[in-house]
This record gives C-alpha cells, sequence and structure tokens, in this order.
C-alpha cells in the first residue's frame, strides 16, 4: 500500500469499537450460525459448514445496494441451485459404491441432510451440493458422519429438521 501511495486505515488493535461495521458482520455471522445448528439439531462441532452454509445463504438470497445478491454481482447472474436451511430434510442419489449396496429393485436415493454447496475457489459453482445420510447417524460406528458431494439433491415435500425433532423428543421424556 506504501509503495503505491495508498493510505492503510487501520483500527485500535483489542479495541472492537474501533472497527464497528466488521464486528456486526462477525456478531451476524456467528449468530446465524449459532441458529442454523440450533434448528438443525446438530452439535456444535458442526459449526464450520454451519458457517459457511450461513455465509453463502446470505450471499444468494440478500440483496445489495445494487438491490441485487452479492452472488449475482460478483458472477453476472443469479444463483440457479437449491436454497434450502442447513441440516434439513434431503432425498439424494448416492455415490456409485454406496448406490451398488442398494436394493437392486429398491428406491434410488437416501435421505439425508443438507448442508451446503460444493464450492471452487472465487465462490464458483459447480452444481453440487453437500449431504451426509441419515441413516450414518443411527450406525455410527467410529463417531465420524461421511460427508458426501453431489450432484442430485432432491427438496422433502415439507421442510423437516429431523436431528431436531429427535432432540426434542430426547428431551422431553421423562426417567430416560
Amino acid at each position: 500500500a506504501e509503495q503505491l501511495g495508498y493510505d492503510n486505515p487501520t483500527s485500535t488493535p483489542y479495541r472492537h469499537q474501533a472497527n464497528g461495521k466488521m464486528e456486526r458482520e462477525n456478531q451476524t455471522t456467528i449468530n446465524g450460525t449459532r441458529s442454523s445448528l440450533y434448528y438443525c439439531g446438530l452439535p456444535h462441532e458442526w459449526w464450520p459448514a454451519a458457517g459457511k452454509h450461513f455465509n453463502f445463504s446470505v450471499n444468494i438470497t440478500k440483496p445489495n445496494s445494487k438491490g441485487i445478491t452479492a452472488y449475482e454481482d460478483r458472477h453476472g447472474v443469479p444463483f440457479d441451485g437449491l436454497e434450502l436451511p442447513f441440516g434439513s430434510l434431503v432425498h439424494f442419489r448416492p455415490t456409485k459404491p454406496i448406490r451398488d449396496a442398494l436394493p437392486r429393485f429398491g428406491k434410488r436415493t437416501l435421505p439425508g441432510l443438507f448442508l451446503g454447496w460444493h464450492l471452487q475457489p472465487g465462490e464458483i459453482w459447480k452444481k453440487e451440493y453437500y449431504v451426509c445420510a441419515l441413516r450414518d447417524f443411527n450406525e455410527k460406528k467410529d463417531g465420524k458422519i461421511s460427508v458426501y458431494t453431489i450432484r442430485e439433491v432432491f427438496p422433502h415435500k415439507e421442510l423437516v429438521f429431523p436431528l431436531a425433532d429427535a432432540r426434542d423428543r430426547a428431551e422431553l421424556m421423562v426417567g430416560a
């Protein structure tokens, strides 16, 4: 910046009041991520995925001062993918190894949770989504849940958050 003759204004270190606009943006992201986790029922360990989902959701839905979204401003076209809440129920066509293990004449999709959009560097979207299989939460062998990058994702007929529903039922049980 000095070599180009630009001013490089700084804020006072450790004094958040000196940069109120960025502090407000950070709080919006933190609160949005926290809300996403609560409403979908996933534990706090999923905050990185929830935060990415929240921020990209803002970029594809919230109009800026020009009346268009940040995504459209950057890429020149509106976002044309699914706009679903974090952790909502979807059905997805699994990858070939999983699909081959399904019954030959059974359904070809699995229920899962929508986790977001797979983005290339530069926020370039190639029509791929992140999902995890709902059955993995029941079969957790080693405590790890696999996340899949998938092209074919279908929203459930109504908005459902299966893990939040299970959490709420468990919290209301007496003597369990």
